[in-house]
Parts: C-alpha cells; sequence; structure tokens
C-alpha cells in the first residue's frame, strides 16, 4: 500500500497518480492553502491564487499534460479575465510591477530610480538576495519599494536570503532597462494579460481531483507516528497501517517530528529551515464593485498587510449579488511578529483611510484564517540542511515532495506534476 500524507494539491495529484494508494488528511476537508472557504455565500481563497495557463514558468511536454489536466477536469468553470494588479504608493496605484510603471510618482523618486538604475552592475554576481536587488534595480527602486516591499512580503532579513529565487518573479524581481525608462515618462499603456481562475474559487481545482479518488482519501486521519524500521505509520494514536511506499506532502519540519529514530543532525537541521505565517482577514461588504482592481500590493510600513485581494473580480460566482468582498493579508514571522488583536481592530479604519470602503459601508462579517506555513524561506544555510534532511529521507525510503515537502518555490502547476512524476516511479 502507497500511502499519501497530506490532501492538498501535491497530495491530491500524488492520489490520483499512484495506484493502491490511500491519501491520510488530519482535517475535515481537503485543498490545503490551494483551497477555500465559504461564509454567507461568500468564497475566499488561503491568499490570492491564480491559475497560470498559457504562459506558465514550465517548460516542455510536462507544461503540456499539466494544461490539458488542468482543462479536463475544471472542463467549462476556468474563467479568463484581464488582469488588474497594482501597487499602491504615496497615494497613487500604480499599474504592477512598479519598476515599469513609474509614471505619476514624484520627482525625485523617479529620478533616483532611473539614475539607481543606470548606475546598478546587473553583471555582478550577489552573494545574498538584497545584493541582488540593488545589483539589478539600483539603490533607489529599492530605497523606495524593492527593500520595503519584499521585507514585509517576506518577513525575513533579505541580506539572509539565498539571491536567486524562482519566485523573485512573484515578487515583482524582473528588469527590463527599455520599460523601466518608458514607464517613468509616459502613462501606463493597456496590460492585455489575461489570468485563469475556477469559477467557484481555488477550492474547485482540489473538489474536482478528489470526485475522482474520494474512495482513496481518508479525512480527519491524522498521522501521529511513523515507524521507519517496521513501515507503519499510526494514524489518530490508534490505528496502524502497514506502507510499502511513504510519500509526504507535509511540511518537512513536521514530518521529521512524526519519525522514530531520527538522528540529531536531521532534527537540527529541520528545526533551521524557515518560513513565514499569513494572517488573512476576510470582510463582506454589503456593496457590490467597490473596486474593478484584483489585487493591490502595499509597499508601505505604515500599512499592515502586504496585499488586498478581491474574490468578485475574479469571479462573479464568489459573492451574492450586490455583495464585495475583501481579502486583508498578512505576512508575519517570528522575525517579524504583529499584534494581531490590534489589526484585527484596526483594519476597518486602514481600508477607509486608502478609500476601499467608506464609512457608510456595512460590513457583513469579518472572519480570519491564519496558516503557520505560508511561504517556505531559502536562507543561506537553506541548501546545507535541506541535504541533511533529504539524505535521511532517501536513506529510510520516504518521499517528500510539494512546497513543503520539498522546501521549495512553487505553483499549482508545480503540485500537479509532482504528484504526477512520483506517481508513475511508485
Amino acid at each position: 500500500m502507497n500511502i499519501i500524507i497530506g490532501a492538498g494539491l501535491t497530495g491530491l495529484s500524488t492520489g490520483f497518480h499512484t495506484k493502491n494508494s490511500i491519501v491520510l488528511e488530519k482535517s475535515g476537508h481537503i485543498g490545503g492553502l490551494g483551497g477555500s472557504i465559504k461564509k454567507n455565500g461568500f468564497i475566499f481563497d488561503y491568499g490570492e491564487h491564480n491559475l497560470r495557463i498559457e504562459n506558465n514558468y514550465l517548460e516542455g511536454e510536462e507544461n503540456k499534460y499539466y494544461i490539458d489536466f488542468i482543462k479536463k477536469i475544471l472542463k467549462n468553470n476556468l474563467i479568463k479575465t484581464k488582469k488588474q494588479a497594482f501597487i499602491y504608493f504615496e497615494g497613487n496605484y500604480h499599474v504592477r510591477p512598479f519598476q515599469h510603471n513609474l509614471f505619476g510618482a514624484r520627482k525625485d523618486v523617479v529620478r533616483d530610480c532611473l539614475i539607481g538604475a543606470l548606475k546598478s552592475d546587473r553583471d555582478k554576481v550577489p552573494k545574498d538576495f538584497k545584493e541582488n536587488l540593488i545589483n539589478l534595480f539600483g539603490e533607489g527602486l529599492c530605497q523606495y519599494f524593492m527593500f520595503p516591499y519584499n521585507q514585509k512580503a517576506w518577513g525575513y532579513d533579505l541580506s539572509k536570503m539565498k539571491p536567486k529565487l524562482w519566485i523573485s518573479k512573484r515578487f515583482g524581481t524582473i528588469f527590463d532597462m527599455d520599460k523601466f525608462v518608458t514607464g517613468a515618462i509616459f502613462p501606463h499603456k493597456e496590460d492585455k494579460t489575461r489570468i485563469n481562475y475556477p469559477q467557484s474559487g481555488f477550492q474547485q481545482i482540489g473538489d474536482s481531483i478528489y470526485t475522482l479518488i474520494k474512495d482513496k482519501v481518508k479525512l480527519n486521519s491524522k498521522v501521529t507516528k511513523i515507524n521507519q524500521k517496521n513501515k507503519t505509520v499510526e494514524i489518530n494514536n490508534s490505528e496502524t497501517v502497514q506502507y510499502s511506499t511513504l510519500i509526504s506532502t507535509i511540511p518537512l519540519p513536521e514530518l521529521i517530528k512524526l519519525i522514530s529514530d531520527v538522528p540529531d543532525k536531521v532534527r537540527k537541521a529541520a528545526e533551521e529551515l524557515k518560513y513565514n505565517s499569513l494572517l488573512c482577514i476576510n470582510l463582506g461588504v454589503n456593496r457590490p464593485n467597490i473596486t474593478d482592481k484584483q489585487y493591490i500590493y502595499y509597499p508601505e510600513e505604515k500599512y499592515p498587510f502586504v496585499r488586498l485581494s478581491f474574490p468578485m473580480n475574479q469571479s462573479s460566482a464568489t459573492v451574492p449579488a450586490g455583495k464585495s468582498g475583501i481579502c486583508v493579508e498578512i505576512v508575519y514571522s517570528k522575525w517579524r511578529p504583529i499584534d494581531k488583536e490590534k489589526i484585527l481592530n484596526e483594519i476597518e479604519s486602514h481600508l477607509i483611510n486608502i478609500g476601499i470602503i467608506t464609512k457608510e459601508d456595512e460590513i457583513l462579517f469579518k472572519e480570519t484564517t491564519d496558516d503557520k506555513y505560508s511561504y517556505i524561506i531559502q536562507d543561506l544555510d537553506c541548501d546545507k540542511n535541506l541535504k541533511i534532511i533529504q539524505d535521511f529521507l532517501n536513506e529510510i525510503k520516504v518521499h517528500s515532495i510539494g512546497r513543503y515537502g520539498e522546501w521549495k518555490h512553487s505553483g499549482v502547476e508545480h503540485a500537479i506534476l509532482d504528484g504526477k512524476n512520483i506517481g508513475e516511479k511508485s
């Protein structure tokens, strides 16, 4: 029996692609952080999500498989919309990415950013992520945007992170000198980029896979111990099940805690892995069309949130008629702690001050989700610690895959393909 731990998108994909398998999920629902919550007719994802179909990060035949898979399981429930992503900087909206749309910012900001970009040394090999940003964009843009935004988004010292990050694209770290200069002089031209989204929220992806493998998935089945010598897993501190192959998609630090007889150096390496957490405040507003934007990013420190997202502008099916939804995303970590109660009490004032809602708006509800593991942080010691852990897991023949299982930056496309690839080997 092949046992898969975790029914997030990677675990569900693994269950779909793996014969003679069961998927164990500790909670009473599937989807993990790729899921959604429902409240009074509103649907909120666990943070902002969208599907990359045409302009995918992956290349080659695997890319085609992923595209065909998503289109097959979602059928006619895949919505394509115009991308509406913005940066809110000093009271003005700039189309994302900021470095290509400086027009409208203060003259001294534009001047400092352009001079910094012209002086930057993009051929210099950076020693860390902070230096990589300086080399790429120059001191000006880093001062006004790249440093404050990335510091909020990661919740960790940028000078202690690896210099090259796959996910840096998503955090606005792409550069084109022609666009940089043009975007500083002229207003932004219409962005023709289109993004894809499941009609009923991201949960629809997991639900679509789940309907195909429902008999394989066991909910409310928390793995409480893994005996590597006997090749058994204990479920809910009671039932014991034998496995031939064990595939885990849960965070590496949590997996190592479950395994018996783990060497001290492996435990220490797992404890040293870095990550941040995500607090989402979801609000239902009794007014339609409060904005036409999908995402707004906030680099300035005076705002506790790093991003706002508006699900109704991804799909009208995510809100009742005549209503609007807001997802407020706050990143935190032990290096960047937050006062959750204070933020929750002040969030409506912040939204009023930036013009998202008005004092007259009726807030129908305000609920939170709080996820311990959000983005993994690849610090300068990450590769060394991962090698220690993965060497041990390979030795005991336990497969750990996915964003948290491999401690890598990844998206939906990788979750689907990770499951496919491990399924072909099992």
